[in-house]
């Protein structure tokens, strides 16, 4: 029987989903973009937390 119609067994599925071993380095510039914002939204996030617990308190 073929698990979900593709493979005959669970050692095929898994043979498939181990890649071609290339490996693929993230592109630097993009990096640093996400990185800087990424920086911004941990701050953005900090600085509303306050916010974030007098509104839970609404609620209750």
């Amino acid at each position: 029987m073929k698990s979900g119609g593709v493979f005959n067994r669970l050692e095929e599925a898994a043979t498939s989903l181990v890649g071609n071993g290339v490996s693929v380095e993230p592109d630097q510039i993009s990096k640093r973009i996400h990185d800087k914002n990424y920086e911004f939204f941990k701050k953005l996030r900090e600085s509303l937390a306050p916010l974030y617990e007098e509104h839970a308190a609404l609620r209750m």
